[in-house]
């Protein structure tokens, strides 16, 4: 997630799959109960960090977040997301879905 290169679209997909929902109901990662939760709160920061910087320099990857936002348990007050992150990355491919 840190490398250069990395889309902003594969980085919000990883985002939304990863589920900030539930990690939102923790203020600091060693609240987390589990080791392999703390990598993924660090993992959802890093990303939330290089969307607020516009720190992506590739834009190719298509991923519309949409469909996790309309989620009723989605409380994006809670969540504190930038604008880009609520936004389709248009790209010009489209991975699976």
């Amino acid at each position: 997630m840190k490398h250069p290169s990395c889309d902003a679209g594969t980085a919000l997909r990883l985002f939304w799959i990863n589920d900030p929902v539930y990690f939102s109901d923790y203020s600091t990662i060693s609240e987390c109960p589990y080791e392999e939760e703390q990598d993924a709160m660090r993992l959802l920061r890093t990303i939330k960090l290089r969307f607020k910087k516009n720190d992506f320099q590739s834009k190719k990857m298509y991923f519309d977040p949409e469909p996790w936002i309309q989620e009723d348990d989605v409380d994006l007050e809670v969540l504190q997301l930038p604008a880009a992150m609520l936004q389709a990355v248009p790209g010009t491919k489209r991975g699976r879905r």
